[in-house]
């Protein structure tokens, strides 16, 4: 809904404060879209600073899909980091039906595989740069340790990322990985089928029942022997073992387990609490097996915990041993003082078909798909409201009732589930977001919903940005009133308390959530602005830098305040129905077709008639005699819209963005000859230093610099284009789409600083203007200098648009997906 650089598209007024939203436009103007439609937001173009919210900083050369709004079926997890506050706290992995695995949570070591080291509080893809060229996947399982990952793909592929210390990664050196790498050394040429991470060291199973090991072996852990202190590639496992085959594998924190086919348990690594099962405290640096005979019950599957373990027979028996100082084996130690069980014990009444060992946590699934928890709960880690621990097996409650658990993984201090329905939820310390909820709070003790089967539509979306480096910043909102934002945020634009190179997913900005409820958003070159209401009551919230008072707070000079405030300076019950942001000045439309304008004044955008700068809204007298229904701020102008189309403008005007025919700046209102009348303009998008406009009929015009041909009339020129010129080669415009949440219209038409898009009645999307860091979503081997006319997005060509956006040098489509 915004400008490029700060381009501000125009909105239009409810039927409630305008009458009808067609009498802007003489009955037309507006449409109505279903609320059972299925849409998708699309970005590409300039991404420096995460503004297309694709969970990554680089630049995208055609339409992406932002998948945070996407719905997630979730099918497996894994739960990493350390018993510890810090750099090794909590990150979190999921895999959907889809295959595409997401990761978030701490990151100080790379082990999200985003690229980078910064935490992320909400899920992003990770991106596998060396698969095919393409980047994609199909992720099956994943592990996770105190700092790094290991991922299975569909096809046996195994890839590992993070902390690589010790050698966890198994990529032949100690660097760390910031990306997936694929493992080669004892995999090559074999399927893995399962895969299983301890601290800092991983076990691998292949198709052939053989086990691989690599990483850390200071305890022994990797089974390869006393002389191999670790193990910098995937390495089989033989000895002893030789022609036994596995069918099952787990890892602890310092200890491994496997299961035969012959159902016997197998261990080694650390035992320093009994953890193997073998009857004493010696660590094991080969594979040895436990003689324990399981009540002549066969092993299927084992779990390892930090130094606890679990088997599960054939039966449905479940067996224990190892550490219980925190009740984490389920069975009561009649030994006094003794915190350990050395040889596997029964958990009595108890029926399971899966395991699970948590760092200090066991948890058990019947094949009723009941689910019970035991064992530590500092952190609310076995979701039971609580922190008080368990010695015995808890009922673990579905958070919908009726719907079962179908995987849940626990992890040292938080857990992650997914129902059968595929919803995911994520309880206990959350210091690093690691529950993925858009927040960091110390813990919370019962399930939260983190993803849903249901995607989310977003309604209504606006985009910012500064001509600079080309950063940009993004706000949204979906049918369901939440508030997203994300990109660059430098000055505090994003909302959320913070000061950053920027954010490349989405967040929730509580803050405008219920009870608030905005009707309009404006993202600037740095600001950001929302008109709303709060418990009913019409209030005007902004945000980001103050360098010359575009906060409207009273002051030239203020901030940067980093999160939505109330601008108090607006008078008691002034209703803002529209508020637009520029470079460093913003404009506002009430409820009473009143206009007023703030901050800087040097070229006149303020309207006022002289060059002052304004520290609150001040009303423009220059438009009282008109009835406006429309606003919008360019970079350093203004522009209002009256009830019969006909299009105001003041401020800059070197390359004639005002559309007078002449480049003088004005301080005051000056009518644009040529729109209005047969014209009437309905929606109006400033850019950079040009303007496109459409009118009722689904006519283009456009005006101002044309040096990279985003005027779209056929090619570029040094010479602007000083007049309202129609765009002959653009189909008809769609009209602005309406929903229950996008009460004013979301654009159809957009301006970046040197591109424009514009959406047609058929819903295509076309872009035109300069085509740098491919914002007009052509593909990189199509890509031009520039493109002087409108021209088809292709890869949108079976999707029909309902409203764009763009920014700096990105561009926004939200389409429909049938």
């Amino acid at each position: 809904m915004l400008l490029g650089t700060l381009l501000i598209c125009l909105l239009l007024l409810d039927a409630a404060a305008a009458g009808s939203l067609g009498s802007v436009s003489s009955g037309s103007g507006a449409v109505s879209t279903s609320s059972g439609e299925h849409k998708v937001l699309y970005a590409w173009g300039r991404n420096n600073a995460g503004q297309l919210g694709v969970g990554h900083k680089k630049d995208v050369a055609e339409p992406m899909a932002v998948d945070a709004f996407l719905a997630k079926d979730i099918r497996a997890l894994a739960v990493g980091g350390a018993n510890e506050d810090g750099q090794r706290d909590g990150f979190s992995l999921a895999v959907a039906a889809s295959g595409v695995l997401y990761a978030w949570g701490s990151n100080a070591y790379g082990q999200l595989g985003t690229g980078d080291t910064n935490d992320r509080i909400t899920m992003v893809p990770v991106f596998f740069p060396s698969a095919l060229g393409s980047g994609k996947v199909s992720v099956t399982i994943v592990g996770a340790g105190v700092a790094f990952a290991v991922a299975l793909t569909k096809e046996g592929a195994v890839y590992s990322w993070g902390d690589n210390e010790r050698g966890q990664l198994g990529l032949g050196d100690r660097r760390r990985r910031l990306l997936p790498e694929q493992l080669g050394g004892s995999l090559a040429g074999e399927t893995v089928i399962s895969i299983a991470c301890g601290a800092y060291h991983s076990v691998a199973l292949t198709s052939d029942g053989g086990l691989h090991a690599w990483g850390a072996n200071d305890r022994g852990q990797l089974g390869l022997g006393p002389e191999v202190s670790h193990q910098l590639i995937p390495k089989r496992l033989l000895g002893a073992i030789t022609g036994v085959k596995f069918v099952n594998i787990d890892a602890g924190t310092y200890h491994s387990l496997a299961a035969s086919k012959g159902g016997e348990v197998y261990c080694w690594g650390a035992n320093d609490h009994s953890q193997l099962g073998l009857g004493d405290l010696d660590a094991r640096d080969t594979p040895h097996a436990i003689m324990h005979k399981f009540s002549r019950g066969r092993v299927t599957k084992v779990a390892a915990g930090d130094r606890h373990s679990l088997a599960l027979t054939d039966s449905g028996e479940v067996f224990a041993w190892g550490s219980a100082d925190c009740g984490q084996l389920g069975v009561e130690i009649k030994e006094r003082g003794r915190k350990y069980i050395g040889y596997p014990r029964k958990i009595e009444s108890l029926k399971a078909n899966r395991i699970k060992a948590g760092f200090a946590t066991s948890l058990a699934t019947l094949t009723s798909g009941r689910v019970f928890v035991w064992g530590c709960n500092n952190n609310g880690e076995l979701g039971l409201n609580d922190v008080a621990a368990r010695s015995s097996p808890h009922v673990f409650p579905s958070p919908v009732p009726g719907q079962q658990w179908a995987v849940v993984a626990p992890g040292a201090n938080h857990a992650l589930g997914a129902l059968k329905t595929g919803e995911l939820y994520g309880w206990g310390k959350n210091t690093r977001g690691q529950l993925g909820l858009s927040l960091t709070s110390k813990v919370e003790m019962k399930p939260n919903l983190i993803a849903s089967t249901s995607s989310s539509n977003v309604e209504t979306f606006a985009s910012g940005g500064s001509a600079y480096e080309y950063q940009g910043h993004t706000m949204a909102m979906t049918s369901n009133g939440r508030v997203f934002t994300w990109g660059w945020d430098g000055f505090g634009q994003l909302g959320i308390g913070t000061v950053s190179e920027g954010i490349s997913t989405p967040l929730r900005l509580f803050s405008l959530e219920l009870p608030v409820k905005p009707h309009h958003f404006a993202a600037g070159a740095f600001n950001s602005a929302v008109a709303c209401t709060r418990k009913g009551v019409p209030q005007l919230y902004s945000w980001g830098p103050n360098y010359g008072g575009q906060l409207g707070m009273r002051y030239l000079e203020l901030g940067p305040i980093p999160r939505p405030t109330k601008v108090d300076a607006v008078e008691k019950g002034m209703k803002f129905e529209v508020v637009e942001l520029g470079y460093y000045h913003g404009i506002g439309l009430t409820s009473t077709g009143k206009v007023y304008t703030w901050g800087r004044n040097s070229h006149g955008q303020l309207g006022t008639g002289d060059d002052k700068d304004r520290a609150k809204p001040t009303l423009l007298a220059g438009l009282a005699a008109f009835e406006v229904k429309a606003v919008a701020a360019g970079m350093m102008s203004s522009y209002a819209v009256t009830s019969s189309g006909r299009v105001y403008a003041w401020g800059y005007n070197e390359h004639y963005e005002l559309g007078l025919g002449e480049g003088i700046d004005r301080n005051a209102p000056q009518l644009v000859q040529g729109l209005g009348d047969s014209h009437n303009v309905t929606q109006l998008a400033p850019g950079g230093y040009h303007v496109i406009a459409s009118t009722a009929d689904g006519r283009l015009f456009s005006w101002g610099h044309n040096g990279f041909g985003q005027c779209g009339l056929g090619k570029a020129s040094a010479a602007p284009v000083k007049v309202p010129t129609e765009v002959t080669a653009m189909p008809e415009v769609a009209e602005r789409t309406l929903s229950a949440v996008a009460v004013h219209g979301q654009p159809t038409i957009a301006s970046g600083m040197w591109h424009s898009v514009a959406a047609s009645a058929s819903g295509e999307v076309y872009t035109w203007g300069r085509s740098h860091y491919g914002c007009l979503g052509h593909g990189s081997e199509n890509s031009r200098e520039s493109v002087a006319e409108p021209t088809a997005v292709d890869a949108l060509s079976s999707r029909r648009a309902v409203g764009v956006a763009a920014g700096a040098a990105s561009s926004f489509a939200n389409v429909v997906v049938e």
